[in-house]
C-alpha cells in the first residue's frame, strides 16, 4: 500500500510537469511503479547531492513525459543522467561538481581530440562548462534543456565538439583541428529551425499563455519566482528567508513552475489550434524560455 501511495504521489508530480495534457492515457499502476524506479536510480547514482524524490519526478516529467511513453520506456530512460543534468540545471548545491566528477576528464578529452594547441583547448573546454552550467540572467543554465534522448556523455561531446569548432573559427585555426570527424557529430540544424518556426508562429499567443499563467499565480508563488529569477536569490537564501529547509525551498520553486506550466498549456490548448504532437512541441519551447519570460513580466510588474 505504501509503495502504491508512493507511486501516485511521484506520478502526480511527473503528469503536472509533463508538456500536455495526457493524465487519462495513464496505466497509472504500471507507470507509478516504474517511476518509483527511474526515481531510486536517479537518487542512488547521486548520493552527495540528496535529491528529493518528488522534485525528481517532476524533473523527469518535464523531460519525459509524452502521451507514447509507458512503463517500458521509463524503465529504459537514463534516470541517473536526468537527474544530474536536473540537478545542475537548477543550480542544486554540489550538481557542478557532480558533473565535474562524473564528465570533466570526458569534457577535457573530447576538446583536446578536436584541437591540438594547449591555450585553445583550456578556453574551449572553459566555454564548453560555462555554456553547459551558467545560466544567462533570468534563464536557466543549457544543461536544463537535456532530454534523456541519448546518453549525457554523448550529449556533452556534441556541445564540445561544436564549441571546441567555433573557437578555432575564431582563432582561424584550422590546422589545430585534429582529424576526428569533429563535424559529424554536430547537431542536426533542423531542431534550431523548428524552434524558430514554432517561435514566429506562435510566439504572441505563447507570450499571451504565460502571462495569464503568471497572474493566475498565488501571491506566495508569484513572490518565491519573484525572489529566485528577478532578485537572483539562491535557493539556500530563499531558505533563511522563509526558515525552512533548502529542499523545502527547491520543492516550492519546481511546484510553483509546474502550476504555471499547466495555466499555460490550458491557456494554449483553449487559444491555439495546433495539433497534438505540435502543441507537445509549442509546450516544449515554453519550458525553455519559462523562466526568462517571468522573469521579464514579474520585473516589469508592480510589487
Amino acid at each position: 500500500m505504501e509503495d502504491a501511495k508512493r507511486g501516485a504521489e511521484l506520478l502526480a508530480a511527473f503528469v503536472g510537469a509533463a508538456p500536455a495534457d495526457w493524465a487519462a492515457q495513464l496505466d497509472r499502476d504500471r507507470l507509478g511503479e516504474a517511476l518509483c524506479r527511474a526515481v531510486d536510480r536517479g537518487r542512488a547514482a547521486w548520493p552527495g547531492l540528496a535529491l528529493d524524490e518528488t522534485w525528481l519526478a517532476a524533473a523527469l516529467g518535464a523531460r519525459l513525459g509524452d502521451p507514447a511513453l509507458d512503463a517500458a520506456r521509463l524503465d529504459a530512460a537514463p534516470a541517473d543522467d536526468l537527474a544530474l543534468a536536473a540537478a545542475c540545471g537548477d543550480g542544486l548545491p554540489g550538481a557542478a561538481v557532480a558533473f565535474e566528477a562524473a564528465l570533466g576528464a570526458d569534457l577535457e578529452a573530447i576538446v583536446g581530440r578536436t584541437i591540438a594547441a594547449p591555450q585553445l583547448r583550456e578556453e574551449a573546454a572553459q566555454r564548453v562548462r560555462q555554456h553547459l552550467l551558467v545560466a544567462a540572467p533570468g534563464a536557466r543554465p543549457r544543461i536544463a534543456g537535456y532530454l534523456g534522448r541519448a546518453p549525457l556523455r554523448a550529449y556533452v561531446r556534441v556541445i564540445a565538439t561544436r564549441i571546441a569548432i567555433d573557437v578555432l573559427r575564431g582563432e582561424r585555426g584550422d590546422r589545430h583541428i585534429a582529424d576526428d570527424g569533429a563535424a559529424a557529430a554536430l547537431p542536426d540544424p533542423g531542431v534550431d529551425l523548428e524552434l524558430g518556426l514554432l517561435q514566429r508562429r506562435y510566439g504572441a499567443p505563447v507570450r499571451a499563455a504565460i502571462a495569464a499563467g503568471t497572474a493566475a499565480l498565488a501571491a506566495r508563488e508569484r513572490t518565491l519566482l519573484r525572489y529566485h529569477l528577478v532578485d537572483g536569490l539562491s535557493i539556500d537564501k530563499l531558505a533563511v528567508i522563509y526558515d525552512v529547509h533548502r529542499a523545502t525551498v527547491a520543492r516550492q520553486l519546481e511546484r510553483a513552475r509546474v502550476e504555471l506550466l499547466q495555466h499555460v498549456k490550458r491557456e494554449l490548448a483553449s487559444h491555439v489550434g495546433a495539433s497534438g504532437d505540435e502543441l507537445i512541441s509549442i509546450v516544449r519551447m515554453v519550458r525553455s524560455q519559462l523562466d526568462l519570460s517571468v522573469r521579464e513580466l514579474l520585473a516589469s510588474a508592480p510589487e
